[in-house]
């Protein structure tokens, strides 16, 4: 018989009170399962904190940046890098071209099967310019689909 930690049973005062009576069964086993519980969602808490602390401060960086510089400094600093690098973090793609295949391909629910496709399918076929926006990188890449699917 496998090990219970409560037992939970429905108890009633009368018609309009009514719920459930909890009976620890073996505290330390519920010790367990608790600690169990609360760590994991201690991890997960810690994991998505980080992804929203990187996220927000690559925001930050390039909203910095666009109200920083001037337009010929902004043509340096490189668009695509401001308009895409909260988004691609906070979502786990390492370029702004991954970032953009995801958004074309969004039928796709895993990341995994985005890098695999985008492995398959572009690489490293898409060449980007210091002065390219996410706009026109997302263009290139629906066109070199587009292109794929014809031939």
């Amino acid at each position: 018989m496998a090990q219970t930690a409560l037992t939970i049973s429905s108890a009633s005062v009368d018609v309009h009170c009514t719920g459930d009576r909890w009976v620890v069964d073996d505290l330390d086993f519920l010790a367990r399962i608790i600690v169990i519980v609360v760590m994991g969602q201690a991890t997960h808490a810690r994991d998505v904190i980080k992804s929203l602390a990187l996220s927000f401060i690559g925001g930050l960086v390039g909203r910095t940046a666009k109200e920083a510089l001037t337009p010929s400094q902004l043509l340096e600093y490189a668009p695509l890098v401001s308009d895409s690098l909260a988004s691609a973090i906070r979502r786990g793609y390492d370029s702004p071209q991954k970032l953009a295949f995801s958004d074309i391909r969004a039928r796709l629910l895993s990341r995994v099967l985005i890098h695999r496709e985008y492995a398959e399918k572009i690489a490293d076929t898409i060449l980007i310019g210091q002065s390219d926006d996410y706009r026109s990188v997302k263009a290139r890449i629906r066109m070199s689909l587009e292109f794929a699917i014809k031939l």
